[in-house]
């Protein structure tokens, strides 16, 4: 279809863009200041290490110094772990698997650390993150795929090729402590059968109304919902407004915001206070231990030693398969008692959900969300939830031939124009003065606000 493959060119001169202006950043500045930048952590101590899926090593740092510094390393983030001895030949890449505070957990690319990191002089760059792009692309490319067949059916909406339907009779639902323009948002919602926009202005209570959405979507159909926005921070409100609402959520993903509530609903958190995570941390020692046995053998040796050094590798191998299945049982029994499943945009592609489809996606902030990460999550989806205010700013684009070319367009934008019937705007503000909203209302609102 021409709609998702102009996107893809758009998608692919932004990348080319993002690409050169982080390499002619990164390769400008010094060590300390890619540090002040945020780009790096310098010095850092290693704190631990264990197995991880695929035979590679998972390694937690501490930044001890320059804790006050802003940094930009984030959950799925690509990172190089370095020797400042010889930062040119010393390092060894890997992904972000926890970041919080000081600390972080990166998956290595190898199976063992390298001799230099017991030299000291450590530290973490942030690499370009090809992980968004490849992500946003490879959803791109499936929409092509699936656009004309019967299961592109919301992808036509979309796109405008067809209409959004709705159901005549509603529920009577109890939704009394919200107004009457947040009241016909939620019937909106649950009379949809594939469309709902709602258009929050600041101020309106749209996050309230959502929540409310969510929770009647759910008592109707008992079906779990998948929730996402572009940024961390915005699915951390969600997160908490769904738990305080009585929900039983799972965030996939690290918070922005170190808070024991929150930490609390991760999936990683909900793991490790399962009964059988005692089980696969004795495993995961075992199988360090044989690997750590393994590496000794490190000179020439002969017959002997060398099937010795084999058969204590295969041994480790083993293991770490029985640590994956017994993973895997832990992560599908907390996903399947999940109500609620929230995420970053990215994130709804993570390992661990990347095969889960739903009923129904709720896509929050969507006037920030750049359209090729929204498709990501859309893809898994029945029905769709914008929401949003597209009179807002339009999400950051670095192309400004991308740009041009209609990237800052967001997807809440189009389908506000293709799909008016699917629209209810929020009109009742309760944080602006009266004479500032009096005036956006008039110029951005036709006066409904």
């Amino acid at each position: 279809m021409d709609y998702f493959r102009k996107l893809l060119d758009l998608l692919k001169i932004e990348r080319e863009e993002d690409q050169r202006t982080y390499q002619e950043l990164t390769l400008k500045l010094s060590l300390a200041d890619r540090r002040t930048n945020g780009l790096s952590w310098f010095p850092v101590a290693i704190r631990g290490t264990e197995m991880s899926r695929g035979d590679y090593i998972t390694v937690e740092l501490e930044r001890t110094t320059h804790q006050y510094v802003v940094h930009q390393f984030r959950f799925g983030a690509a990172a190089r772990l370095f020797s400042n001895h010889n930062a040119g030949t010393d390092f060894v890449d890997g992904v972000i698997a926890y970041q919080g505070s000081d600390r972080m957990k990166i998956t290595l690319r190898t199976d063992e650390l390298p001799d230099w990191t017991r030299d000291g002089k450590l530290g973490i760059d942030l690499l370009f993150d090809d992980n968004s792009y490849d992500e946003m692309q490879a959803a791109l490319r499936q929409a092509t795929a699936i656009a004309e067949k019967p299961e592109g059916h919301l992808l036509r909406i979309l796109t405008g090729q067809a209409a959004p339907t709705f159901n005549s009779s509603v529920p009577d639902l109890q939704l009394g402590n919200l107004n009457e323009s947040q009241q016909n948002a939620v019937h909106k919602i649950t009379a949809a059968n594939e469309l709902a926009i709602v258009h929050g202005p600041p101020g309106t209570g749209k996050t309230t109304t959502l929540i409310q959405a969510i929770k009647q979507l759910y008592q109707l159909d008992k079906k779990q919902i998948l929730v996402v926005a572009p940024s961390n921070a915005a699915v951390d409100l969600l997160t908490e407004k769904l738990y305080d609402e009585g929900m039983n959520v799972l965030r996939v993903g690290n918070p922005a915001r170190v808070s024991e509530r929150l930490m609390s609903l991760t999936l990683d958190s909900k793991m490790a206070e399962h009964s059988r995570m005692k089980e696969i941390k004795k495993m995961k020692k075992q199988a360090a231990e044989f690997r750590d046995m393994a590496h000794k053998y490190k000179r020439q040796f002969g017959k002997a030693e060398r099937d010795q050094r084999k058969a204590l590798f295969e041994e480790a191998k083993n293991i770490m398969k029985h640590v994956v299945t017994t993973e895997q049982y832990i992560i599908d029994d907390l996903i399947s008692k999940a109500q609620v499943i929230t995420a970053t945009l990215v994130g709804s592609n993570h390992f661990t959900v990347r095969n889960l489809t739903y009923h129904t996606v709720v896509i929050d902030e969507a006037a920030q969300a750049l359209e090729p990460a929204c498709w990501i999550p859309i893809l898994k989806a029945k029905k769709l939830i914008l929401a949003g205010d597209h009179w807002q700013l339009s999400p950051t684009v670095k192309s400004a031939e991308a740009a041009r070319q209609g990237l800052t367009t967001t997807l809440l934008q189009k389908c506000v124009e293709l799909h008016p019937e699917a629209v209810v705007l929020l009109e009742e503000q309760y944080r602006m003065h009266s004479m500032i909203m009096g005036y956006s209302s008039q110029v951005f609102y036709a006066g409904k606000l």
